[in-house]
């Protein structure tokens, strides 16, 4: 297949993430490699492609954000970066890591739940997807907050200091 799509472009994405059958996952990704196991899909010759959550994407791509702009702090912060916008940073941070974790512990239960639907009633079964969903919303403004303040660092090193 890689001769064919002339060496996919995207394949890093599969080594972070093996189990799903997708290279390029954004829209205008090039990934003829996806649209042939999605077309043998629908004839049946291939059955159940896995594709990770959008969350689990997205954190992936926070952290590599959030790891250069911590290594640019690190090697070359701007005198006008104060204190209280480093502490943001930081609090942006731990609210994202702490919204994350708070939705793969609720996705994980969801999931088992599914599992085992036999064994726990309709009712409870609802709950646990509100819960999942209510965290998944938590986790993408967790997104947001931390995107406002990564641009607000970002700023910091493109702006003149104040005289």
């Amino acid at each position: 297949m890689a001769f064919l799509t002339f060496g996919e472009g995207y394949h890093n994405f599969h080594h972070e993430f093996q189990h799903d059958y997708r290279n390029g996952v954004k829209p205008w990704h090039f990934d003829p490699t996806k649209w042939a196991i999605w077309a043998l899909n629908k004839v049946g010759l291939a059955s159940d492609l896995r594709r990770l959550p959008d969350e689990k994407i997205l954190h992936a791509e926070t952290a590599e954000r959030q790891r250069r702009l911590d290594e640019r702090i690190e090697t070359s912060a701007p005198a006008h970066l104060t204190e209280s916008v480093l502490a943001n940073w930081n609090a942006a941070k731990s609210r994202l890591q702490e919204a994350y974790h708070h939705w793969e512990q609720r996705e994980a239960e969801y999931r088992r739940a599914l599992e085992k639907k036999l064994e726990i009633s309709r009712e409870r079964l609802a709950e646990l997807r509100r819960e999942w969903q209510d965290a998944r919303a938590a986790f993408r403004l967790s997104i947001r907050e931390w995107s406002e303040t990564h641009q607000l660092i970002l700023s910091h090193f493109t702006a003149p200091a104040a005289a």
